[in-house]
Protein backbone atom coordinates (compact mmCIF):
# COMPACT_ATOMS: atom_id res chain seq x y z
CA UNK A 1 0.00 0.00 0.00
CA UNK A 2 1.02 3.72 -0.94
CA UNK A 3 -0.36 6.77 0.10
CA UNK A 4 -0.95 9.16 -2.23
CA UNK A 5 0.86 12.69 -2.31
CA UNK A 6 -1.35 14.48 -4.45
CA UNK A 7 -4.80 14.78 -6.17
CA UNK A 8 -5.32 11.85 -8.55
CA UNK A 9 -7.48 11.42 -11.08
CA UNK A 10 -8.86 9.04 -13.70
CA UNK A 11 -9.39 10.39 -17.37
CA UNK A 12 -13.14 9.93 -17.93
CA UNK A 13 -12.02 6.42 -19.80
CA UNK A 14 -10.50 5.70 -16.99
CA UNK A 15 -7.54 4.31 -18.93
CA UNK A 16 -4.92 6.88 -17.05
CA UNK A 17 -4.29 8.95 -13.75
CA UNK A 18 -3.90 12.62 -14.12
CA UNK A 19 -2.71 14.83 -11.59
CA UNK A 20 -4.67 18.02 -10.59
CA UNK A 21 -4.90 20.58 -13.25
CA UNK A 22 -4.85 18.55 -15.83
CA UNK A 23 -7.40 19.64 -18.52
CA UNK A 24 -8.48 15.66 -19.09
CA UNK A 25 -9.05 14.88 -15.28
CA UNK A 26 -12.49 13.62 -14.82
CA UNK A 27 -12.88 10.93 -11.56
CA UNK A 28 -10.95 11.68 -8.64
CA UNK A 29 -9.56 8.80 -7.92
CA UNK A 30 -7.17 9.62 -4.68
CA UNK A 31 -6.62 12.80 -2.61
CA UNK A 32 -3.96 13.33 -0.61
CA UNK A 33 -3.11 10.89 2.21
CA UNK A 34 -5.50 8.08 0.68
CA UNK A 35 -4.16 4.68 0.37
CA UNK A 36 -3.54 3.43 -2.83
CA UNK A 37 -3.10 -0.50 -3.55
CA UNK A 38 -0.36 -1.73 -4.84
CA UNK A 39 -1.87 -3.45 -7.91
CA UNK A 40 -2.69 0.11 -8.72
CA UNK A 41 0.69 1.64 -7.89
CA UNK A 42 2.23 -1.54 -10.40
CA UNK A 43 -1.13 -0.40 -13.28
CA UNK A 44 -0.08 3.22 -13.39
CA UNK A 45 3.71 3.81 -12.21
CA UNK A 46 3.07 5.68 -9.28
CA UNK A 47 6.53 6.58 -7.12
CA UNK A 48 6.08 7.71 -3.62
CA UNK A 49 2.38 8.38 -3.98
CA UNK A 50 2.71 10.58 -7.16
CA UNK A 51 2.68 10.25 -10.73
CA UNK A 52 6.28 9.04 -12.56
CA UNK A 53 6.51 12.70 -14.07
CA UNK A 54 5.21 14.91 -10.97
CA UNK A 55 7.43 12.70 -8.92
CA UNK A 56 10.84 13.24 -11.37
CA UNK A 57 10.03 17.15 -11.51
CA UNK A 58 9.62 17.34 -7.53
CA UNK A 59 12.53 15.52 -6.85
CA UNK A 60 14.24 17.91 -9.56
CA UNK A 61 12.46 20.64 -7.67
CA UNK A 62 10.57 22.03 -10.16
CA UNK A 63 6.47 20.61 -10.22
CA UNK A 64 4.96 21.28 -12.84
CA UNK A 65 1.11 20.27 -11.21
CA UNK A 66 1.71 23.06 -8.70
CA UNK A 67 2.47 25.43 -11.36
CA UNK A 68 -0.58 24.60 -13.24
CA UNK A 69 -2.68 24.53 -10.49
CA UNK A 70 -1.52 27.67 -9.04
CA UNK A 71 -1.75 29.62 -13.10
CA UNK A 72 -5.21 29.06 -12.20
CA UNK A 73 -5.94 30.62 -8.86
CA UNK A 74 -8.12 33.65 -9.52
CA UNK A 75 -7.47 36.98 -6.62
CA UNK A 76 -10.13 36.23 -4.28
CA UNK A 77 -12.93 38.01 -4.88
CA UNK A 78 -13.57 41.48 -2.75
CA UNK A 79 -16.10 41.54 0.49
CA UNK A 80 -19.61 41.35 -1.60
CA UNK A 81 -21.31 41.55 1.58
CA UNK A 82 -23.76 44.87 1.70
CA UNK A 83 -22.14 47.87 4.04
CA UNK A 84 -24.60 49.27 6.06
CA UNK A 85 -25.34 53.15 5.18
CA UNK A 86 -26.02 54.24 8.60
CA UNK A 87 -29.53 54.99 8.49
CA UNK A 88 -32.36 51.76 9.75
CA UNK A 89 -35.49 53.64 8.69
CA UNK A 90 -35.75 52.90 5.56
CA UNK A 91 -37.17 56.24 4.47
CA UNK A 92 -34.02 57.85 3.28
CA UNK A 93 -34.93 61.72 2.72
CA UNK A 94 -35.87 62.15 6.16
CA UNK A 95 -39.84 62.94 5.25
CA UNK A 96 -41.59 60.39 6.96
CA UNK A 97 -43.79 62.29 9.16
CA UNK A 98 -45.07 64.12 6.02
CA UNK A 99 -49.01 63.73 4.78
CA UNK A 100 -48.63 61.52 1.82
CA UNK A 101 -49.58 65.30 -0.51
CA UNK A 102 -46.56 67.14 1.27
CA UNK A 103 -46.28 70.57 2.81
CA UNK A 104 -49.13 71.74 0.39
CA UNK A 105 -51.92 69.21 1.70
CA UNK A 106 -50.58 70.01 5.56
CA UNK A 107 -50.93 74.12 4.52
CA UNK A 108 -54.16 73.66 3.06
CA UNK A 109 -55.65 72.06 6.25
CA UNK A 110 -53.86 74.60 8.92
CA UNK A 111 -55.33 77.25 6.56
CA UNK A 112 -59.17 76.29 6.84
CA UNK A 113 -58.77 76.12 3.02
CA UNK A 114 -59.22 72.47 2.58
Amino acid sequence: MMQAKERLYFTADKTELVGAGDERAAILYAAIGDEIPDSMVDKFGLVDGMLAAAADAAASGDDPTRAKAGAKEAKPGGDKEKKPDGDKGGDKDGDQDQAPGGDQAADASADGNG
